[in-house]
């Protein structure tokens, strides 16, 4: 049953007209064809999209065969699915070799920049502890000092030239006085 939108009277469900105030019933329209298809095909569509991204990490091991880190995060992955070998440990997991990552570099020139001169002694610190839990000797610690930008020599607008070479201070007295 329904009811007139003006005259608030039952009508029957198929009546196109009121009976009492004649006026015309709208029907209830289906969503045409085209509009069903669009929304199963989102709805396909979304469904394929998580079933991608549950399958991902299952992909991830599947293909992982590799276990060649190249940066410090790629370390990190390798030794939580344990994939690494103490061989390729011993002969990658050098603290010279991990500030090839750029990443890593650029966060030591920050550390030592910041003032943390700790922060090569840290990651030393780090890297002998992998090796060791991995039964590799101590690494070789005569790698060379990271590489750092240069300092920025600018003035700020409106200073006074500063000469490459200050002038020696004068320690003596002047030789006469005026008043």
């Amino acid at each position: 049953m329904k009811t007139c939108t003006l005259c608030a009277s039952t009508l029957d469900v198929g009546a196109s007209a009121c009976p009492n105030c004649g006026i015309a019933v709208p029907q209830a329209r289906r969503p045409s064809r085209l509009a069903r298809t669009a929304r199963a095909s989102v709805v396909a569509f979304a469904g394929l999209a998580v079933l991608g991204a549950l399958a991902l990490p299952v992909l991830g091991r599947v293909r992982g065969g590799d276990c060649e880190p190249h940066s410090w995060a790629d370390w990190h992955v390798a030794m939580a699915r344990a994939c690494l070998t103490p061989d390729y440990v011993c002969e990658n997991m050098t603290s010279a070799k991990m500030l090839e990552d750029p990443q890593l570099a650029a966060e030591l020139r920050h550390a030592l920049r910041g003032g943390r001169g700790g922060a090569i002694a840290h990651l030393d610190a780090l890297v002998a502890h992998v090796r060791e839990a991995y039964g590799c000797a101590s690494a070789d610690s005569s790698r060379p000092a990271p590489a750092l930008d240069p300092p920025d020599r600018r003035l700020p607008p409106g200073h006074p030239p500063v000469p490459a070479t200050p002038a020696p201070p004068i320690f003596q007295a002047p030789s006469s006085l005026t008043i």
